[in-house]
């Protein structure tokens, strides 16, 4: 429910000693690295949203700052992952849900820019729980197709390209 769930930014010590017994953990998904990126950008308003289970036990952990009416994932500025903490992927995709449902209530968006493939949290976004609540936008391909094209003698690449593929190429221009 949602009363498990909370905005914080102060639980520091129980944040660590949930992620030291976490076994799977990605190096990049520790409070260390994402404390530490907060600490060096004071500018940004955290916002670190936490799940527990019946017993008021830590169950999931995602970081997050405010910036303006806009949820982004701790780190986003500089790292190429981001991640959640949990204890089990139901556990990533149920705070997942939660935080969207927050950002309905309270008019934010949520921005989650550099999710890696395969990652826990990206897995919590394809979860069925996810996808009922909330559209997930992907702005990168996950499999980037490869071609292979015989340039002319002058090297230029468009001419080389089908004419099916020079407009798309130009326009990316």
């Amino acid at each position: 429910s949602t009363d498990q769930t909370r905005e914080s930014s102060s639980n520091r010590d129980e944040w660590l000693r949930f992620a030291d017994r976490l076994h799977d953990e990605v190096p990049f998904d520790h409070p260390n690295v994402w404390l530490s990126w907060l600490e060096a950008n004071p500018q940004f308003q955290p916002a670190i949203f936490e799940r527990r289970d019946g017993d008021g036990e830590l169950t999931a952990v995602l970081p997050l700052y405010r910036s303006g009416n806009e949820l982004k994932a701790v780190t986003d500025e500089h790292l190429d992952y981001q991640g959640v903490l949990a204890a089990s992927l139901e556990d990533a995709a149920e705070l997942l849900r939660e935080v969207i449902g927050y950002c309905a209530k309270k008019g934010l968006t949520l921005t989650l820019a550099k999710v890696a493939h395969g990652s826990l949290l990206h897995q919590a976004l394809q979860h069925r729980r996810v996808r009922k609540v909330a559209w997930i936008q992907s702005r990168y391909w996950t499999l980037c197709p490869v071609g292979h094209y015989r340039l002319p003698k002058s090297r230029d690449l468009v001419p080389a390209l089908p004419r099916s593929r020079r407009r798309s190429y130009r326009v990316s221009n």
